[in-house]
């Protein structure tokens, strides 16, 4: 099942969250009071999710957090928070979250947030893993590679395209044009 861990500032609200997870199925790896113990857990415990509050103890909030653990360590967060104002909810869009929701909420609301949001962080990582993979073969095959739009101008090409046509960069190949 999948590991979780909690960042939750309120420890009756963080225990309450822990016996929703585990009633679920899922294994709770810890909960944290503040952003910065979260953070360093995620390097620690390497879990599949952060459940992150936003209001919490410590310098970050789980806003910046979120981006954090994101950035580093690839681990989706849902923002499980009692803040539903426009202003957290435009900061919120900017951190990306997996999932949003405004407590109180539903056990079912929890865990239907939580499937979606593994799923998607799956489906996130097997299009970065194609596009990377892709990208290597584009860009270190020995043929000249290019793409172009609908009017013949080159949109992207491989560095033995740009060999082959004696352009110096990606740039200047993006000027140049093949009429139809």
């Amino acid at each position: 099942m999948p590991s979780i861990i909690i960042c939750e500032d309120e420890h009756i609200v963080a225990l309450d969250i822990k016996r929703h997870l585990e009633r679920a199925g899922y294994t709770v790896a810890g909960s944290y009071p503040s952003a910065e113990e979260a953070i360093s857990a995620c390097a620690d415990l390497k879990p599949d999710l952060v459940l992150m509050d936003i209001q919490l103890q410590g310098e970050l909030d789980g806003l910046d957090a979120s981006v954090q653990i994101y950035e580093s360590y690839c681990i989706p967060v849902i923002l499980l928070t009692a803040y539903a104002d426009d202003v957290t909810i435009s900061r919120a869009k900017d951190c990306l979250p997996f999932g949003y929701i405004v407590k109180p909420f539903e056990e079912r609301e929890l865990t239907t947030t939580i499937e979606i949001a593994l799923y998607r962080h799956e489906m996130d990582q097997k299009l970065r893993f194609s596009e990377e993979r892709y990208r290597g073969l584009f860009e270190e095959a020995p043929s000249a590679n290019f793409t172009a739009d609908i009017d013949g101008k080159i949109t992207d090409c491989n560095s033995a395209f740009l060999r082959l046509f004696g352009f110096k960069s990606h740039d200047e190949a993006s000027e140049s044009f093949f009429p139809r």
